[in-house]
């Protein structure tokens, strides 16, 4: 990274001073000189308590900045050259630089938050410091502060800005020797299960409709207004179970509700290409998975499984694990935060089956512009696009994410 030179800020000149002089205004020329004022608080402070406020308030000194000068005397560290209000350096342009590096190489490449009031606290925290380094005996001024002011100057000095915030979600730290035993578990399984028995099941959300998010306008506009019946927030959960022999299982997708009537609105879907389960919550639960497990030991003639998932709260619950035993299934779990690696329905299907399921939609907007367009045309879409998805991509797909060839 090339070196950022500071750049030079210009402050306005005040010709005339008052004797008994504006906080804005330039110490140096008042009449008084802080040699005379320190002397004064010397001499009054054996007679009253609040000594510094009383000279503060005769000589217009802001009673923080009084303060801070008379304990840099009492400790002969003090600078009468200090031009408070214009010129006055907190920090020497190096020491300025040392922040500025901190504050990019620690926060700002490491992604980490800092703001307005960040800088002031670590300007503060280095204030201290470099008193300390200078006088050992130097007694931590709690009442010192930053002013909004030298934050706003700093950062156009230095080329800072404060810029809207772009949240990224930390990625969560993996275990190596979790992700090691995983692999492990995956090979081992093999030697004891048929690929056509080792299962993936995964679970997605399927937006009812996700061609919203861009279209086509008269160039030079903002955004263009889509006439719709839906929601594009709405959508539904759909599972997903493939085998590490290239099988796609028939679609499982969740509707919200409490009861069977939940589905009434989705009755007109072949029950011979999905199956349809209902949530209070729209998502899996223990008592679906419970279901899906039974299916899969169906599936298998009742011979030993395996089946691979995520640590989804569902999934690693005690009544699904014990259920697995009973049916003779294997349950592997996919390591925390490797799921988009190391799940073979997150490395190469998802993906693409919203995407061909996307496309399917368009073409029915095409075909008839005008027609609204339902859940249950969703529900379609997903049926179709689940379809085209080859054997080959799939076991490729276990052989990329868990090494099952």
């Amino acid at each position: 990274m090339s070196e950022v030179l500071p750049i030079k800020i210009e402050k306005m000149r005040i010709v005339k001073y008052p004797s008994k002089r504006n906080n804005y205004r330039r110490y140096k020329n008042a009449e008084w000189k802080w040699e005379e004022v320190f002397n004064e608080i010397e001499k009054v402070k054996g007679d009253c308590d609040n000594y510094i406020k009383l000279i503060s308030e005769k000589y217009n000194i802001p009673y923080r900045t009084l303060t801070r000068k008379y304990n840099l005397w009492k400790n002969n560290n003090v600078d009468n050259n200090e031009n408070r209000g214009g010129h006055n350096k907190i920090f020497s342009e190096e020491e300025e630089r040392n922040l500025y590096n901190y504050i990019v190489n620690v926060f700002i490449n490491c992604n980490l938050l800092f703001n307005n009031d960040h800088l002031k606290l670590l300007a503060i925290q280095q204030y201290h410091m470099l008193q300390k380094e200078k006088n050992k005996e130097y007694i931590t001024e709690e009442s010192f502060s930053i002013s909004d002011g030298w934050v706003t100057d700093y950062k156009k000095k230095w080329k800072l800005s404060s810029l809207k915030t772009k949240l990224n979600k930390k990625a969560t730290k993996t275990d190596p020797n979790e992700l090691v035993t995983f692999l492990g578990e995956c090979t081992n399984i093999t030697k004891e299960v048929e690929n056509k028995y080792i299962y993936n099941l995964d679970e997605t959300f399927w937006r009812t409709n996700s061609a919203y998010s861009k279209v086509i306008g008269i160039q030079n506009s903002d955004s263009r207004k889509v006439d719709s019946n839906i929601n594009e927030k709405e959508g539904f959960t759909a599972i997903f179970i493939i085998s590490a022999a290239g099988v796609f299982m028939k679609p499982i997708i969740i509707m919200k509700g409490t009861t069977k009537r939940s589905l009434k609105k989705i009755e007109s879907v072949n029950d011979n290409d999905i199956n349809k389960k209902y949530s209070r919550s729209g998502w899996i639960n223990v008592n679906i998975l419970i279901q899906l497990l039974k299916d899969i030991n169906a599936n298998a003639n009742g011979n030993k499984a395996a089946l691979i998932l995520d640590k989804y709260g569902a999934h690693t619950d005690d009544l699904v694990i014990e259920e697995a035993k009973k049916l003779n299934i294997s349950l592997i779990y996919v390591p925390t935060g490797k799921t988009s690696t190391n799940q073979p329905l997150d490395v190469s299907i998802n993906g693409p089956i919203k995407s061909i399921g996307k496309h399917i939609a368009n073409k029915i907007f095409v075909k008839d512009p005008f027609a609204d367009y339902t859940l249950v045309n969703s529900i379609n879409s997903l049926i179709n696009a689940s379809k085209q998805i080859s054997a080959e991509t799939i076991i490729k797909s276990f052989q990329t994410a868990c090494n099952i060839k």
